[in-house]
């Protein structure tokens, strides 16, 4: 049996010529770790703060007792001493891609994969053997971001969103109980800001009863700000997923790419393909220019916060059109923060810079929010009451609060829960 072994690589000071059996020895790229033939015991370690480029995607299997190793090692330079040494796949199929190996463990890196168009592509891949048991695979600790996958369902088979992911574990054609994946451990890693999902677990061939890989393990990983979904396992049989964290799943894709399998109404939005639900945004704020005009109103303010998507600055302008055309004198707009405080704050301001008389006696407020604070700041300004100005909110509160406030406050509501039911 041979003597175990560990294998050093540094890209700045590293020489391909060497044996790589010690830090002063060192190997530079990735190519050279390739063309060795690992063994079980083996250990292959990147220099802490170094960069490649290309794939690492070594050969080789570990055992059971003796499994073959990816670390860091030594300090980085600069601040950083800790900083992980990082693979950029730029492109390729996987930054890391352990294909029909067994017993190996990746801890303590960090990947890319970037592109300048989507593909299907992983940070780090595992692919099984398509006959066999694959097993003792551990990825952990790792930071996998900025993968430029695939995130579009519809696509041809093996190009769309199901065949990639930022840490992808598959194997080609199908599982069955005497070929699959057994003791798969996909532990504490950070993946973040890919463009597929963050962690998928399947096989090649898509076949929901196919349920064969055994011990695969998903824990304490933190996903965040994907193309599309977080963490999909597939395929196994009893998996334990446990203790993740998956924040803005599917904040990098949209609806047009993932395409729900499911009937969809689109609440206040519109996207091809599917039904939307929307209000007449001009014709809101119509409204409550309308309603200022008939209660004698002559000059009139827009207080709101910054525009966040398209109605909301229609709302404005209809409502400037409409009240313009009846001779309401606008004011302007102030902008605040979309919440009570901001509505409180920005009143005050306008009541220092300004005497009673001086203010509108009209507010057009973009949410109850912001209208409530508004009536705090008039209530707390010693203004008789029946000098106030007459406010107008979009609703999108509490109906009590708005109700049972003093005064109550009047606002144009947004049923559109009820519209998309009806």
């Amino acid at each position: 049996m041979n003597a175990e072994r560990t294998f050093y690589i540094d890209n700045e000071n590293g020489d391909d010529t060497r044996t790589g059996l010690s830090p002063e020895a060192a190997w530079k790229t990735l190519e050279r770790a390739n063309r060795q033939e690992f063994q079980p015991g083996d250990a292959l370690r990147l220099k802490r703060g170094g960069s490649w480029h290309g794939m690492l995607c070594p050969k080789g299997s570990g055992s059971r007792e003796c499994p073959i190793t990816v670390d860091a090692y030594g300090e980085a330079e600069g601040t950083d001493k800790e900083a992980a040494p990082v693979i950029h796949g730029d492109g390729a199929y996987a930054a890391v891609y352990l294909e029909g190996v067994s017993f190996w463990q990746v801890r303590n890196i960090a990947v890319t994969n970037r592109a300048e168009e989507r593909g299907v592509r992983q940070g780090i891949c595992i692919c099984g053997k398509p006959e066999g048991i694959t097993q003792g695979i551990v990825i952990e600790n790792c930071e996998i971001f900025d993968v430029q996958g695939e995130n579009r369902r519809n696509r041809n088979v093996y190009e769309s969103m199901y065949w990639n992911s930022g840490i992808y574990v598959t194997m080609p054609g199908r599982s069955s109980r005497k070929n699959h994946l057994h003791d798969i451990i996909i532990s504490g890693n950070y993946v973040h800001d890919v463009l597929t999902s963050g962690i998928r677990v399947n096989q090649q061939e898509d076949f929901i009863n196919d349920i064969h890989h055994t011990h695969v393990v998903v824990r304490r990983n933190r996903i965040e700000r994907t193309g599309s979904d977080g963490i999909i396992v597939a395929n196994c049989i009893s998996p334990l997923i446990d203790g993740n964290v998956c924040l803005d799943a599917g904040a990098l894709g949209s609806l047009e790419d993932t395409r729900l399998m499911i009937p969809a109404v689109l609440y206040n939005r519109v996207c091809p393909g599917y039904t939307s639900v929307n209000v007449d945004d001009a014709h809101m704020g119509a409204l409550a220019a309308r309603a200022f005009v008939d209660q004698g109103c002559r000059r009139a303010m827009v207080l709101t916060s910054p525009p966040v998507f398209e109605g909301m600055e229609v709302r404005v302008q209809g409502f400037v059109l409409e009240g313009s055309a009846h001779g309401l004198e606008m004011a302007g707009t102030v902008y605040c923060d979309n919440n009570m405080a901001g509505g409180y704050q920005a009143v005050r301001r306008c009541l220092r810079k300004s005497t009673p008389e001086q203010f509108p006696d009209a507010v057009f407020c973009g949410s109850s929010m912001i209208a409530h604070g508004a009536i705090r700041a008039m209530w707390e300004s010693g203004i008789p009451r029946d000098q106030w100005p007459k406010v107008i909110a979009i609703g999108n509160g509490s109906e009590e609060q708005d109700v049972y406030s003093t005064p109550s406050l009047s606002v144009v509501e947004m049923p559109m829960e009820q519209m998309a039911a009806e």
